[in-house]
């Protein structure tokens, strides 16, 4: 199962492409990566896109293009690569791009999207392509491309970002220990557990949708079986909210936010201060 991360081309990115904002650059953490060190897009670009992404993306040729570091809704890298073709071949670029993609090991779906030109009133029909690749046992690669502009100029638009792949039926070992370094007391998986997984900034999101009915007691326990301090539930006394309990080590040098409701099961929420 993946955790997609959606890039809303209704929003912040096709706002970008169409009206041509100029979104801020973002640091890049550098990361060792395997194998492959030198971008195809260029040497200038191996941090941005390599370094941000963990591999290379597909390479078209093109005169003159911009590449662009931003962050998705998530806070993670979002490159963004814009193509100056001339106007009549952008669609031709597309699909020439699309086989490209599908040469490399990519699955591509295309779909047709509505939107709202800069009138507010003008519907705007467009394609977008999407391309996915597996490129570990926990991590994926989407490429979103379509048509439009940037700085003015009509353009191809690639937009490039990473995705977990996170286990369905299984506590998600490998993704708690790469996040933390290492894994910390759960439950056991009794065959039944459905989980979800979100990796935000400096935070990791694990739900079990499906939960027994005295899971969070359970959970509660079993931190302090292996010496968390746990709090009691909290409430929002002017709203009402339920925020669950807090446990953490005497070294505090993480806590765990979990909490069970009828709607989201058993969310547990792992923060790095």
């Amino acid at each position: 199962m993946k955790i997609f991360k959606n890039i809303l081309f209704l929003g912040g990115i096709l706002a970008s492409l169409l009206s041509g904002c100029s979104p801020d650059n973002n640091t890049i953490n550098k990361e060792e990566i395997d194998n492959v060190t030198t971008s195809k897009w260029g040497e200038e670009y191996n941090e941005t896109i390599i370094g941000s992404l963990k591999c290379d993306i597909p390479y078209i040729e093109v005169d003159n293009f911009d590449v662009v570091l931003s962050e998705d809704e998530y806070g993670d890298p979002l490159v963004m690569i814009f193509l100056y073709f001339d106007e009549d071949l952008i669609t031709s670029k597309l699909e020439e791009y699309s086989t490209i993609c599908a040469n490399e090991g990519y699955l591509i779906e295309k779909t047709t999207n509505a939107g709202v030109g800069d009138d507010n009133m003008t519907t705007i029909i467009y394609d977008v392509y999407y391309a996915d690749k597996v490129i570990t046992s926990t991590l994926g690669i989407e490429l979103q491309f379509l048509e439009g502009s940037y700085k003015g100029r009509e353009c191809m638009g690639i937009f490039a970002y990473n995705y977990l792949i996170a286990p369905k039926n299984y506590w998600p070992s490998e993704i708690v220990t790469s996040f933390l370094g290492f894994d910390i007391p759960h439950l056991e998986d009794d065959g039944n557990y459905i989980y979800k997984v979100e990796l935000y900034t400096d935070y990791l999101y694990i739900r079990i949708t499906n939960p027994n009915s005295d899971d969070q007691e359970r959970y509660a326990k079993l931190l302090k079986e292996n010496n968390y301090i746990v709090e009691e539930e909290y409430y929002d006394e002017e709203t009402g909210d339920y925020y669950g309990q807090m446990a953490y080590l005497a070294n505090k040098e993480y806590f765990i936010q979990f909490g069970q409701t009828a709607n989201y099961g058993l969310e547990i929420m792992i923060f790095i201060p």
